[in-house]
């Protein structure tokens, strides 16, 4: 039996339908070149993290991790749901990126939230001189440029993009309502307009908040354990000052939302893939 193709002038109420029940609020984040080095308060990507004088730096397997990444949530936008104030922060090892990866057990990668604060008081040096150097010499794709990145912000609203796994669903649902039946959402929807689509329903770059990005597959397609991670906590995507992988990756960190309110960064899901 042929499939039956969605009618091009559903096309426009169906986005729409989409936009209004999916769009949520994100922090879209631009890299941005600096000569001067930035302060151990400040979100970036790479260069010398907050540490607290009393905090034991993550490792694993007795080696220190890289660190990747630092939110400080009293200097960003707010963006609902997630901490008004403190420092999140991002570490990995190398075996992280080995393979498309994507796991809950915080061996390789770990997130570190520090609540409270106080500038002024002793900060200790973190183990590797330059935190984001690799650790092996096999490794040399596994960098931010010039060690250390400073970020540019813009607050967005941005819909469910066709890379979530709950695209599809929520696709087929309402074109039950009009009494069509779909079943290859991805194929019918670009055949009517793939640059209609591309531009409403896609989002690459690094950010906060909204909805991800992958050149694989979502990894919680048919995985009941993490398919409650649905919020992204942080994206980082690779362009001229950072390269995650060796083709250029992205690396995705989810979390439950409850666990999120919570200030609960036990169970994050991270999934990395690449080209």
């Amino acid at each position: 039996m042929k499939q039956k193709r969605l009618p091009s002038d559903i096309l426009e109420k169906l986005i729409g339908e989409v936009q209004a029940s999916t769009t949520i609020p994100m922090l879209a984040l631009f890299t941005l070149k600096t000569k001067k080095m930035l302060d151990p308060y400040t979100s970036k990507f790479g260069g010398n993290p907050y540490l607290p004088a009393n905090f034991e730096y993550p490792s694993y397997d007795k080696k220190p991790l890289k660190f990747l990444a630092q939110l400080n949530f009293s200097e960003l936008p707010k963006i609902e749901g997630f901490p008004q104030n403190g420092i999140l922060q991002f570490y990995l090892g190398p075996e992280a990126l080995d393979d498309d990866n994507s796991t809950t057990i915080q061996d390789h990668f770990r997130v570190v939230y520090h609540e409270d604060i106080i500038k002024g008081t002793p900060l200790r040096k973190p183990p590797i001189k330059t935190p984001f150097k690799t650790l092996r010499k096999d490794e040399e794709h596994f960098v931010i440029k010039g060690g250390e990145v400073a970020l540019d912000l813009e607050s967005l609203s941005w819909p469910m993009t066709q890379y979530d796994f709950r695209f599809d669903d929520i696709v087929i649902n309402l074109c039950a309502k009009y009494g069509i039946k779909i079943e290859h959402v991805y194929r019918d929807l670009h055949e009517l307009d793939t640059q209609l689509i591309q531009e409403t329903f896609h989002y690459s770059g690094s950010c906060v908040g909204g909805y991800p990005y992958f050149s694989e597959e979502d990894p919680r397609i048919g995985n009941k354990s993490i398919e409650n991670h649905t919020t992204l906590l942080l994206q980082i995507d690779s362009d001229d000052k950072i390269s995650i992988g060796e083709y250029g990756g992205v690396v995705n960190f989810f979390i439950k939302q409850e666990d999120l309110d919570n200030h609960d960064f036990s169970n994050v899901l991270f999934n990395y893939n690449c080209f």
